[in-house]
C-alpha cells in the first residue's frame, strides 16, 4: 500500500458504527424514492417542497455571502498607526495542550508592543500533562480551574472572575486558542483600531496554520480564508457587526465582567455577539491587520466531532437569543439585530440545504419531479449559476486574493466541497439530537504545526511554478475541471463546504474619539455643486421625495461624496423610507465608521432647521450620529461649539433637552450642562441660566455647574446672583457640601 493511500485512509478514519449509520441512512434515502417510482410508475412530485426549500436556503444562506462579498470587494482597510496606550490581558484557554502551548504563548510574548502594557495568562482547564509547567517556563502566568475539563466558556469565566477588576476595568481582554499563533503586530493592530475607532469589541482576521498539510486541511484553508476575506470583513464593512470566531477576539474587560456570566452555550463567541448587540448596541469590527493562525483538523472524524459541538451550541444559542434579537430588532428598527437573529437559524437552514442536495439528486435521477416556475429552464440556469459561484467562485476568489495561488484554488475548492459535505452533513443531523446537551462534549486534539500557512504559500507556489516548467500543470487542471463538472452534475443545488463561522444592517456604536481638526476633505462647500444645494432646500421645504430623486443619480455617479450620501439618507428617512435609509447609513459608515464626519455635514444644513419639528430632528439624530438619542444631541452640540457655531449648538442642544425621555438620568445632566455653556457662548444668558439650574437639580454638588451658572448670571447683568453662585462653587470645591441648596 502506497504512502499516499495510507495517509488518505488515516485522514478518513472514523468509528465503524458511525460509518455504518451514515451509509445506512444514505441507502434508505436512495431506496425510498426508487421504490415509490417503481410502485407508482412515475416520479414523485416534490414541487412545493423543492420551491419552499430553495427560497429559504438561497435567501438565508447563499445570498448573504454574496452581499457581504460585495461590501468586501475593495482592498482591506488598515487602521492608522497610533501610539501604544491600550492595556491588554491575553488569555489562552488550554486543556492538555503540551504539544502546542509554546506556539500560542510564545507568539503572544513576542509581540512588538510595550511589554508593560500587556499580560499573558494560560487558563489551564484541568490539564493533567505538562501544559502548566511549559507555560510558566515561557513566562506566562497560569490560572487553573477548580474542576477538571469544565469547557472553554466556563474556564474563561473562572479566569475572568479571578483576574478582572470589575465593571470599570478599562483594559482589553484578548482570547487566543492554545493551538493558534498570532502575528508579531497583533496587539499593535488592535491598539490602532481601538484608538482610531473607539471600538469596545473586535475580531482579528483568521488564517490557517497547517493549510497545506493534507486534502482536508487544504479544503478548510480555502473556506476559512474566503470566509474571513469576504464574509466577516464584508459584515464589518457593510453592517458594522462582524462575527466573533471564538479565537482572536478582543473585548473590553468591563463588558466581559458584566455579560460573560450570562453565557449558556458551547458557542460562547456568537452568544457574546448577541448579548453585546442586544443590551449595549455594540457591533464588532473586523481588524484585517491583526492576523491569527488556527490549526485545522487533519482527520475527518475529528472535523465531524468539532462541527457537531459547534452546531449543537449554535442551535442552543438560537433557542436563547433568536426571539429576543428578532423582537428587539423590529422594535428598534435595527437591521443588525434582525440579521443576527436570522443568522442564528443557520444550522437549521444548512440542514434544509442538505435536503436540497438530495432533492436535486433525485431530480437528476428522474426519481423526483417538479412543475411550474421551479421547472423553468431560466430558473434552473439561475440556480446552477448561483451554485457554481457559491461552491467554487466565492471560495476561489477569496482564497486567491489572500494567497495569490490562483492555479491551486480550483483544486482546493473541490476538496472543500467534498470534505465539507462529508463533515457538515452528519454533524448537522447529529446536532439535532444533542441540542439539549450543555457539557463540553468533545475536545479537539492538536498536533502542532511548525509554521503558519503564509510561508507554506511560498513553498506551494514555487512547487507549482516548477511543475509548470516541466509540463506537469495542465494535468492537475484537467483533473480539477473534470471533478468540478462531475460534482455539479450530482449537486446542482447544494450547501457545501462554506466555513461560515458558527458563532446586521446598521453600524457599530462608537465611543468618543478625537475630533478631526482639519476641514473635512472632499465634503466641502467648494465641491458640493448646485445639486446638493437644491436637495437641501427641497428637504427643508418638506419635499423629501424630490430630494431623493435629485440625489440618487448624483450618489450613483460619485460614491465617495459623503455629504450627498448623508443628505440622501436623511431624505429617505424623512420621507418614511426607513429601510432604505438604514441601508444608506450603513453604506456611509463603510467610508466613515465613526459617523462623525457624516453627522456634521448633514446636521450643519438640516438639523438646526428642524429644531421646531422635534420628532423629525430626533429621527435624524438617531440615524446619523454614532449613538443617537441624548448622546447624539450632546455630541453634535459639542461639535458645533468647538467650531464656534454656538447658535447652532444651542439650537441642537435645546432640541435634545426638549426630547429627553428621562430627565433624571446622568446623560440629562451632561446635556443640560452643555446647553448652558453653549447658550452662554452664543449670547443667550437667560437660556444658559435655565439650563444650568436644571442640571444643578440633578447634580447639586457639582461646583463646575455653579461656576457656569455664575458666568451666565454675570452675562445677564445679575451680578449679585453671579457672586452667590461663585461663592457656592468655592465652598463645594473645598468639600463643604452643605453649601448646596
Amino acid at each position: 500500500m502506497s504512502a499516499a493511500i495510507r495517509r488518505f485512509l488515516a485522514s478518513v478514519s472514523m468509528p465503524p458504527a458511525m460509518a455504518a449509520v451514515g451509509l445506512g441512512a444514505l441507502a434508505v434515502l436512495v431506496a425510498v424514492p426508487v421504490s415509490c417510482e417503481r410502485i407508482t410508475g412515475r416520479p414523485i412530485d416534490v414541487t412545493w417542497l423543492f420551491t419552499v426549500n430553495l427560497v429559504i436556503v438561497y435567501a438565508l444562506q447563499v445570498a448573504p455571502l454574496f452581499v457581504y462579498a460585495a461590501f468586501a470587494s475593495r482592498p482591506l482597510r488598515r487602521f492608522p498607526a497610533c501610539a501604544p496606550r491600550t492595556r491588554f490581558v491575553c488569555f489562552v484557554p488550554a486543556h492538555n495542550e503540551e504539544r502546542v502551548i509554546q506556539v500560542s504563548v510564545g507568539s503572544l510574548l513576542a509581540q512588538r508592543y510595550p511589554r508593560e502594557l500587556f499580560e499573558v495568562w494560560v487558563v489551564s482547564d484541568g490539564s493533567t500533562d505538562r501544559t502548566e509547567d511549559i507555560a510558566a517556563s515561557l513566562g506566562a502566568r497560569v490560572v487553573s480551574t477548580t474542576t477538571r475539563g469544565v469547557g472553554k466558556a466556563r474556564a474563561l469565566a473562572c479566569a475572568f472572575q479571578r483576574t478582572l477588576r470589575g465593571p470599570d476595568d478599562d483594559r482589553y481582554v484578548c482570547v487566543v486558542d492554545a493551538d493558534n499563533r498570532v502575528d508579531a503586530d497583533f496587539l499593535a493592530e488592535m491598539n490602532n483600531a481601538i484608538c482610531a475607532g473607539g471600538f469596545r469589541c473586535l475580531q482579528a482576521f483568521q488564517d490557517v496554520v497547517n493549510g497545506p498539510a493534507n486534502w482536508i486541511t487544504k479544503g478548510l484553508w480555502i473556506t476559512t480564508l474566503a470566509s474571513s476575506r469576504f464574509y466577516n470583513v464584508g459584515r464589518s464593512e457593510g453592517i458594522g457587526n462582524a462575527l466573533i470566531f471564538g479565537t482572536g477576539w478582543c473585548c473590553q474587560a468591563g463588558l466581559l465582567h458584566r455579560y460573560w456570566p450570562r453565557i449558556q452555550t458551547q458557542t460562547e463567541d456568537i452568544e457574546l455577539n448577541g448579548l453585546l448587540l442586544l443590551h449595549e448596541g455594540i457591533g464588532v469590527p473586523c481588524v484585517p491587520g491583526a492576523r491569527i493562525y488556527d490549526e485545522k483538523p487533519a482527520n475527518l472524524w475529528v472535523a465531524i466531532r468539532q462541527r457537531h459541538r459547534w452546531m449543537t451550541g449554535h442551535m442552543r444559542t438560537a433557542g436563547v437569543l433568536f426571539w429576543p434579537c428578532l423582537l428587539a430588532g423590529l422594535r428598534r428598527r435595527d437591521v443588525r439585530l434582525v440579521e443576527l437573529a436570522l443568522y442564528y437559524l443557520l444550522p437549521f437552514v444548512m440542514n434544509l440545504g442538505n435536503l436540497q442536495v438530495l432533492l436535486s439528486t433525485g431530480l437528476q435521477a428522474r426519481l423526483l419531479a417538479v412543475h411550474g416556475p421551479a421547472a423553468s429552464p431560466t430558473v434552473q440556469a439561475c440556480v446552477l449559476g448561483l451554485t457554481l459561484l457559491y461552491l467554487f467562485g466565492y471560495q476561489v476568489v477569496g482564497f486567491a486574493l489572500e494567497t495569490r495561488l490562483w492555479g491551486r484554488a480550483p483544486l482546493y475548492s473541490v476538496m472543500a466541497a467534498i470534505s465539507g459535505f462529508i463533515t457538515w452533513t452528519p454533524a448537522l443531523v447529529w446536532a439535532c439530537f444533542t441540542v439539549s446537551r450543555t457539557d463540553w462534549m468533545f475536545h479537539t486534539p492538536h498536533t502542532g504545526s511548525p509554521e503558519p500557512s503564509a510561508p507554506a504559500v511560498t513553498r506551494v507556489r514555487g512547487a507549482f511554478a516548477r511543475g509548470w516548467g516541466r509540463g506537469l500543470a495542465p494535468a492537475p487542471l484537467l483533473r480539477v475541471t473534470a471533478a468540478a463538472v462531475a460534482l455539479l452534475a450530482l449537486l446542482p443545488v447544494a450547501s457545501l463546504g462554506s466555513e461560515v463561522p458558527t458563532g446586521g444592517l446598521g453600524a457599530a456604536p462608537v465611543t468618543a474619539a478625537p475630533l478631526p481638526e482639519a476641514p473635512f476633505g472632499h465634503v466641502t462647500r467648494a465641491k458640493e455643486g448646485p445639486t446638493l444645494v437644491r436637495a437641501s432646500e427641497a428637504i427643508l421645504a418638506g419635499h423629501a421625495a424630490q430630494a431623493v430623486t435629485l440625489l440618487e443619480p448624483f450618489v450613483a455617479a460619485d460614491s465617495h461624496n459623503m455629504e450627498a450620501e448623508g443628505l440622501l439618507a436623511a431624505a429617505l428617512y424623512v420621507s418614511d423610507r426607513r429601510v432604505q435609509a438604514e441601508w444608506q447609513a450603513a453604506v456611509l459608515r463603510r467610508q466613515d465608521p465613526s459617523g462623525r464626519q457624516t453627522a456634521f455635514v448633514v446636521a450643519r444644513d438640516l438639523l438646526a432647521a428642524f429644531a421646531n419639528r422635534l420628532p423629525v430632528a430626533d429621527r435624524l439624530v438617531d440615524l446619523l450620529t454614532p449613538t443617537g438619542g441624548t448622546d447624539g444631541y450632546a455630541w453634535l452640540g459639542q461639535l458645533f461649539a468647538e467650531r464656534g457655531r454656538y447658535d447652532d449648538a444651542s439650537t441642537i442642544l435645546a432640541c435634545g433637552a426638549a426630547a429627553l425621555d428621562d430627565t433624571a438620568g446622568p446623560p440629562s445632566a451632561s446635556l443640560l450642562s452643555a446647553l448652558g455653556y453653549t447658550a452662554w457662548k452664543a449670547g443667550l444668558p437667560a437660556t444658559a441660566v435655565t439650563a444650568y439650574w436644571q442640571a444643578i437639580r440633578l447634580r447639586p454638588r457639582s461646583w463646575e455647574l455653579y461656576v457656569g451658572l455664575g458666568r451666565a448670571y454675570y452675562a445677564w447683568g445679575q451680578y449679585e446672583a453671579a457672586g452667590a453662585a461663585w461663592t457656592t462653587a468655592g465652598r463645594l470645591r473645598r468639600g463643604d457640601h452643605r453649601a448646596a441648596p
